[in-house]
C-alpha cells in the first residue's frame, strides 16, 4: 500500500488506515456535540444573566464547529473505506479531506481559548452552565490528541 503523500512528503501511513481512528474520533465528537446540545437545551433560559450571551454565543458555535468536523471526520472514513489494496485510486481525495481537517483545528483552538477567557472573565450565570463550558473546554483540548497528525 502506498503511503500517503501530504505537504510534499510521503507519510508511513495508508489513505485506508484511517478508518478505526477516524470512527473513534466520530463518536467522540457526536457525543460531545450531543452533551453541549443537551447543555444548551437545558440551560438556555439561565443565560440572560451578565456575560450569558457570550456563553450562549460560544455554545452555538461551538456546536455548529463540531457538527463541520463531524462532517469532515465521516467523509474521511467513508474515502478510507473504498478501494482495496491494489486500487487506491478512490481514496485519492484523502489528502484534501485531511487539509480540511488540519484547517478546521485552528478556529477549534481559537474557539476554546475565547471560551476559557470568558469564563475566566468571572462570567455570573449559573454555575452549572459555567462548569460544562469549562468542561467542553478542557475536552476541546484534550480531543486534539484523538486528530490525525
Amino acid at each position: 500500500m502506498p503511503g500517503m503523500v501530504l505537504f510534499g512528503r510521503r507519510w508511513a501511513i495508508a489513505s485506508d488506515d484511517l478508518v478505526f481512528p477516524g470512527f473513534f474520533e466520530l463518536v467522540v465528537r457526536v457525543l460531545w456535540w450531543i452533551g453541549i446540545l443537551t447543555l444548551y437545551l437545558m440551560h438556555r433560559g439561565k443565560l440572560d444573566c451578565a456575560g450569558g450571551a457570550l456563553l450562549s454565543s460560544y455554545l452555538i458555535v461551538l456546536m455548529i464547529l463540531l457538527a463541520v468536523v463531524i462532517c469532515t471526520v465521516s467523509a474521511i472514513m467513508c474515502v478510507s473505506m473504498r478501494g482495496t489494496i491494489c486500487n487506491p485510486g478512490p481514496r485519492k481525495s484523502m489528502s484534501k479531506l485531511l487539509y480540511i481537517r488540519l484547517a478546521l483545528f485552528f478556529p477549534e483552538m481559537v474557539w476554546a481559548s475565547l471560551g476559557a477567557a470568558w469564563v475566566a472573565d468571572g462570567v455570573q450565570c449559573d454555575r452549572t452552565v459555567v462548569n460544562g463550558i469549562i468542561a467542553t473546554v478542557v475536552v476541546s483540548c484534550r480531543s486534539r490528541t484523538t486528530d490525525y497528525d
